[in-house]
């Protein structure tokens, strides 16, 4: 076998080269967000498949554009910047105008319309062989066509009968047998079928492999659909070009005015692994070469790959390896592994970051100039016992913030969803309307700088200590409270004590404690939670008697009392509450509550670079995620007067778009003292995504331990899940939530 040479890095902008085209490349994975990009290995070139080689030089893997050019357009073909232009004699040319088409060509390379540009011939079917016929002995030993396009194949017999055909007039011609390329079309469903197949057929001819989606939905009667329809054909052509180590080009976008579909079918072109994209329009070709290029990401990605092993920070594990052996040995350029920004890289990632930067044409001389900063807004606050942390923002809550909150997570209480109810209870001044406990926790951990945290993880101890309602302008004070250090050394869970601060009167009305993961810290201090001493005692604070007395006030006011949407049945001590209430977030909530609650965390906000699609990989910050737990109970625990948040943790992350439901236990139920329709509820409830407990988990028993007050991270539920042999939940809790509420009896 002929060893072939490399395809080098150093000329794939170029289009033409006075040598072979090169080797196959392998496709490797890189970066979760940056998809699978090509490196060519020369490392075992000798065993590869030996393919014929061109007469003229021709590089198809460098080919990100190929423009359909008709012939009115020839004169004009070199100014369209294509890489590859496809000329048609097949469906674009009406049976009488064949002929005329066909000398047109020969007309224009016999004038050098076209350059030094490839030239891909697209030729007749088999269902008029006359026609194909007649294209093959116009266009075999053409000076100037790089390849034929063979069109509705359906079987790799077929190429293989074509490269006979092929043998013979190459024979007749004196030319080098295989010198005829070709670029199959693969747009029938049998084609797509049997992709594997083709793209090892053809003796030896092949140059790559052309996605058409025109005959095959046709065929089909599928509709083209990025995410559904279009997926399996372009990952079956895509997969049989690289098994036999030839480029893949997707099919064009038909809409030509539409330069922002063309823009997302290319960016999901280059996302499956396409070397090139077809273009109908001359006015595509920027758009399509631009998306098909590494993007800013990937460049960044692969220039930090490539300085960490020029600095050699990947070499960790060949110098320990050394140091046992004595015997270093000589390091290939793709040798190492270590972690970069948090991911693992290894030889297959250092290969990919080589091949991003190489199809990167670099410019001849560096222009000088200034470069920018970013801002970075970080406390000066050490974590120290009683430091306070300064929090930069003061917000009006605003009607339209009220309205937000309660389209997002669902109320079922009159005192906030009514005014006049709202009024009769004293929870407001007319005409505000008071904001949901939630709500108020939410303001009181959100609008914040993120000081150095890496998680959030919990609250402890939420109370409302005053009347909060729109019109309100707040402020926050964060003190710290104490420190604990991970066993490993390598986090702190940090914890500060939250407060809310009305501007006008400078009273405190809402305070939480926060808990958050941050990098080790010096020293730990401060008690830690002990989660069997939670006050589970009545308070008696000056807000807890307002709310109770403002329902008095109320009763005697309101004849009309709403009545419940309830369980008729009365809620007991040990209840298990499986509620049918299940829901999303959104992609386009969670922005618009992360804005305006001033969130500046940018994994809960910047889809450009967290985003994997459809919202995953984005991720809702802890706050909503436990009032969205709560909002799916509300429902079966409606009318409260009054409540208390004893502690909540977030366990797993939750993307915008994944549904969140939770059940509930009922852990201590009293009667309250001296009111006879109220009644003390002690509740701890769980958050599950993508399921609907009302009807997913009607037959689950429970284990006794899941129902505990508090069981904590997420590896803890995943265990009894294990153990007790729950496979439903593992993986699927999000949250747990410890609260007390007052509210009224169902009747």
């Amino acid at each position: 076998m002929k060893k072939r040479n490399l395809f080098l890095s150093a000329v794939i902008n170029s289009r033409f080269m006075n040598s072979n085209w090169g080797s196959i490349p392998q496709y490797l994975p890189t970066n979760p967000f940056i998809g699978w990009i090509p490196f060519i290995d020369d490392s075992n070139a000798d065993q590869k498949k030996n393919q014929a080689q061109p007469e003229t030089a021709i590089h198809p893997f460098s080919w990100k554009t190929l423009l359909f050019l008709p012939q009115f357009a020839f004169a004009k073909a070199q100014q369209t910047g294509a890489d590859c232009f496809i000329v048609d004699f097949q469906d674009a040319v009406p049976l009488p105008m064949k002929a005329a088409v066909r000398e047109g060509l020969k007309a224009a390379l016999s004038n050098g319309l076209f350059g030094q540009i490839p030239v891909v011939v697209r030729i007749n079917e088999n269902a008029i062989k006359d026609e194909q016929q007649l294209d093959l002995d116009t266009v075999v030993g053409l000076n100037g066509v790089t390849a034929l396009m063979p069109t509705m194949i359906e079987k790799p017999e077929e190429l293989d009968a074509l490269h006979q055909a092929l043998l013979i007039r190459e024979r007749k011609l004196g030319i080098k047998e295989g010198s005829t390329k070709l670029l199959p079309l693969i747009e029938t469903p049998g084609a797509v079928l049997r992709a594997d197949a083709i793209a090892q057929s053809g003796g030896g001819r092949l140059i790559g492999l052309f996605l058409g989606h025109g005959d095959l939905f046709r065929l089909s009667g599928a509709t083209p659909h990025t995410s559904t329809t279009m997926d399996f054909p372009r990952n079956a052509v895509l997969l049989a070009a690289r098994a036999a180590g030839i480029p893949a080009f997707d099919t064009p976008y038909t809409k030509v005015a539409d330069s922002i579909g063309l823009e997302r079918e290319a960016r999901e072109a280059k996302k499956h692994g396409f070397d090139g994209k077809a273009c109908i329009h001359c006015n595509q070709i920027t758009i399509v070469k631009r998306c098909m290029q590494p993007t800013g990401d990937e460049l960044t990605w692969a220039s930090k790959v490539e300085k960490a092993r020029k600095n050699g920070l990947l070499d960790t594990l060949q110098k320990k390896l050394n140091e046992q052996t004595n015997q270093p040995k000589e390091k290939r350029q793709t040798d190492g592994m270590a972690l970069v920004d948090g991911q693992l890289v290894g030889p297959p990632h250092i290969k990919a970051s080589q091949r991003i930067l190489s199809l990167t044409e670099q410019p001849a001389v560096i222009k000088k100039g200034r470069s920018g900063r970013v801002v970075h807004h970080r406390s000066d606050a050490g974590i120290t016992p009683g430091a306070v942390i300064e929090n930069p923002y003061e917000l009006t809550i605003t009607e339209g913030m009220l309205d937000l909150w309660l389209q997002s997570f669902y109320t079922h209480n009159p005192a906030l969803t009514s005014q006049h109810f709202a009024y009769s209870m004293g929870a407001c001044n007319h005409p505000n309307m008071p904001v949901p406990f939630m709500m108020a926790l939410y303001l009181c951990v959100s609008m914040s700088d993120t000081h150095g945290a890496i998680y959030h993880l919990g609250f402890r101890d939420a109370k409302q200590t005053g009347m909060i309602q729109t019109g309100d302008t707040i402020r926050q004070k964060i003190t710290v409270s104490r420190v604990r250090n991970t066993g490993d050394g390598k986090r702190a869970v940090v914890t500060t004590l939250r407060e809310l601060i009305n501007t006008k009167t400078n009273d405190v009305v809402f305070r939480t404690e926060k808990t958050e993961l941050y990098p080790a810290q010096p020293h730990d201090f401060g008690t830690q939670d002990d989660v069997d001493s939670l006050r589970t005692t009545t308070p008696a604070d000056e807000r807890f008697n307002q709310c109770l007395q403002g329902w008095v006030k109320a009763q005697q006011e309101r004849k009309d009392w709403t009545g419940f949407s309830s369980d008729s049945r009365p809620i007991e001590t040990g209840d298990i509450l499986l509620h049918s209430f299940a829901r999303p977030l959104g992609i386009t909530a969670n922005l618009s509550l992360s804005t305006r609650f001033l969130v500046t965390h940018p994994i809960h906000l910047d889809h450009r670079r967290f985003d994997q699609g459809e919202g995953l990989g984005i991720v809702v910050s802890g706050g909503l995620v436990i009032s969205l737990i709560l909002a799916s109970a509300a429902r079966d625990f409606s009318h409260i007067i009054w409540e208390e948040l004893i502690a909540a943790n977030n366990i797993k992350p939750v993307s915008p778009n994944e549904t969140v439901g939770a059940f509930s236990v009922v852990i201590d139920k009293q009667d309250v003292p001296g009111y006879s329709q109220l009644e003390w509820l002690t509740i701890k409830t769980i958050g599950v995504k993508n399921m609907t407990p009302s009807i997913d988990l009607i037959d689950q028993p429970f284990p006794e331990d899941f129902l505990k007050p508090l069981v904590g991270g997420g590896s803890r539920y995943d265990a009894l899940c294990k153990k007790y042999h729950v496979p439903v939940l593992e993986g699927q809790i999000v949250g747990e939530v410890l609260r007390r509420i007052v509210r009224m009896k169902p009747c």
